[in-house]
Formats: C-alpha cells, structure tokens, sequence
C-alpha cells in the first residue's frame, strides 16, 4: 500500500497565509487614495515621491493627484520638477485654482531668490503675465482677490494696475468700491493720477452711499479731490468738495473751500465761505482782513462795513496802521461821517507819535 505525501500546506493555511500577506501589503504600501488627501503631504520622503510619479504615470488624468505631487516636490525643493508636472493642467483653457496658486508660488520663490537685477524683471514681467491670466479665468472674485494679494508684494504698481482693471469691472457694490481704491492707488504710485482720479469718478454713486459710513466717504472724497489737484483740475477739486465734503457750520471745512475756490479762480465762492468763516471766528485778524480785501476788490461797500466793525472791536493793539486806515475809509465810503472822522482822528494822532 503506498505511502501518503505528506501536505505542507492544507487548505485552511493557504488561506491565512493570504490574508496575512494581503495585511502586509496594505500596511507597507501607500495606497492612491492616501496622496489625494492633502493632509498627509507633510514631510514627504523620496519613497513617497518615487511612488506618486508612479501612480501619475497610471493615472495622468488624475488632476488632485497632480497637483498634490507637485506640491510635495515644491516642498522637498524639486521647484522645476514640480513646475513640470503641473504644466499639463496650466496648458489648460481652465486652470484649477490650486494649481494655479502653486504656479504663482514657485514663480514667486523663484524671483526671490535671484539676485540678478535684470532676470529678476525678467521675472517679474512672467509673474505679472501669469496674475493678469488669472483674471480671465472663472474662479470666484473673491479667489483671484486671494490670488493677486498673494503676487502683489512683487509686483510694481503699473503691474498691479492692470491685474485690478479687469477684476474692477467683475465687481459690484461695496467691493467694486474697495478694488476701485486700490486700483486708484496704483495708478498714482505708478505715476498716473488722472487715471485715478477718474477711477475713482467711475464709483463716486457707490462712495455716496457707502456701508462704511461717513468716515469711509469722507475718505474717499479727500483721495479723489486730492488726485483732481494732482491732476491739475482744481474745478474739479472744488465741485467734489462742495457736494460732499463742505460743512459751513465747520471753521476747518470753510477754511478748505476757500482754498480750493482760491486755486480754481471761483470768486464768488470764496468770498461766500470767507464771510462765513469770518463770522464763526470773529477773532481771526488774518481772515478779516483776507475778507475785507476781497470785498472792497468786489465793491461790496456794505459787507465790508460788517467786516470793519468786526476788526475794531479786536484789541487795538493788534491792529496795524494800513488795518486803522481801512477802516477809516470804509466807514467814510459807508457816509458814516462822524465815526469816520474819529477813526481818521485817532489815526493821525498814533502816526504821529510814533514818528
């Protein structure tokens, strides 16, 4: 009778060494599903990376898997392999935002890190190029912002002023209003203030009716008369001012408008506010007798009559002797006969006194 073989391997054992084997597998083996998952991408090891150009080359459509490998070589400073494995979703007419943001990363590192003046505006240009491409894609308004500050630091004004031109005609309301301030700002950086004035003219509706209140408006106000001046349109200046910023119950207020009316020859209304403010401070020499020169160069005999009775009741002392005699006419052009006399009296009398 023969001998039976013996089994090294009964069914049952194959079993459990299956299952073991396949444990052993799982646990060894990092799996796809693990480097799609952007929170183990910390500190990646050359096996890690080794395995995820394997899993792209099976995979090369895999747009998470990607971008998430050339993030991991961005990390480890593998910058131009990573800028090569993302060039496949960047040649896209839609570029996925977080590749995107990666690409402008590494430019950005890049750019930092040389030295050399002339490739850096080199650099520079490229990187510009890339914010202003960012703007035509359809990310949410709120992302390009996102984007674009992240560039910004590297950007010269003139640059940043064209990436926010195209992004101020995608807004609207209170944000429109913010892009239109910054849009603004660089083009006077960049040496442009008549385009930015007019910037700003474009959103003056939006500025009136501000959320952020009186102090935001006023802000902006102040920015857009300032840019009118710089601008050399002092008319202009002027017209904002006395719409939005003018207060007649406030001496500073009157005091501006003056000077604005001043620089845009509008004689009616600085002698308008002049009077205005002489009256709220009665004890200002200086805007009496500012005012007062301007009312007998307009032939106003009776405001200037108020103006000197303004004057005399000043300390004496205070008051020179081209003060003392202008008074003294006005009164005498106003037929005030006897008050003249006495101003013409007293006059005489110190000047000779004094000589």
């Amino acid at each position: 009778m023969a001998t039976p073989r013996p089994s090294f391997f009964s069914g049952p054992a194959l079993t459990v060494m299956a299952l073991l084997l396949s444990l052993a597998l799982y646990v060894l083996y990092p799996r796809q599903a693990m480097f799609e998952d952007t929170n183990n991408l910390d500190n990646p090891d050359a096996l890690s990376l080794a395995y995820l150009e394997v899993l792209l080359r099976s995979d090369p459509d895999n747009t998470s898997l990607r971008i998430n490998l050339a993030r991991m070589q961005a990390s480890v400073g593998q910058h131009q392999k990573a800028q090569r494995t993302l060039e496949p979703l960047l040649a896209a007419d839609v570029v996925p935002s977080s590749a995107k943001e990666l690409q402008l990363r590494l430019m950005m590192q890049e750019l930092a890190a040389t030295q050399d003046s002339q490739k850096r505006e080199v650099l520079r240009a490229r990187l510009a190029q890339e914010v202003r491409d960012l703007t035509e894609q359809p990310y949410t308004l709120k992302r390009k912002l996102t984007l674009l500050a992240h560039a910004q630091p590297l950007l010269t004004p003139e640059q940043l002023s064209q990436a926010l031109g195209p992004l101020l005609s995608q807004a609207s309301g209170t944000r429109r209003l913010s892009i239109a301030r910054r849009l603004a700002e660089a083009q006077e950086a960049s040496g442009s203030p008549q385009a930015a004035a007019d910037t700003l003219r474009g959103v003056i509706e939006l500025a009136t009716n501000s959320a952020g209140g009186k102090a935001d408006s006023a802000a902006f106000f102040d920015q857009l008369i300032r840019l009118e001046l710089a601008s050399n349109r002092p008319a202009s200046a002027l017209q904002h001012f006395s719409r939005h910023r003018m207060d007649i119950s406030d001496p500073d207020s009157l005091r501006r408008g003056t000077q604005l009316a001043a620089l845009a020859g509008a004689d009616a209304a600085r002698l308008r506010w002049l009077k205005q403010l002489a009256t709220l401070e009665p004890n200002n020499l200086a805007i009496q007798r500012e005012l007062l020169t301007q009312q007998l160069g307009a032939g106003d005999l009776r405001g200037a009559l108020a103006t000197a009775g303004r004057m005399q009741r000043l300390p004496a002392e205070q008051l020179s002797l081209e003060d003392r005699r202008q008074i003294a006419q006005v009164l005498q052009w106003n037929d005030k006969a006897s008050e003249a006399l006495a101003a013409w009296v007293a006059l005489y009398r110190d000047q000779s006194s004094r000589e």
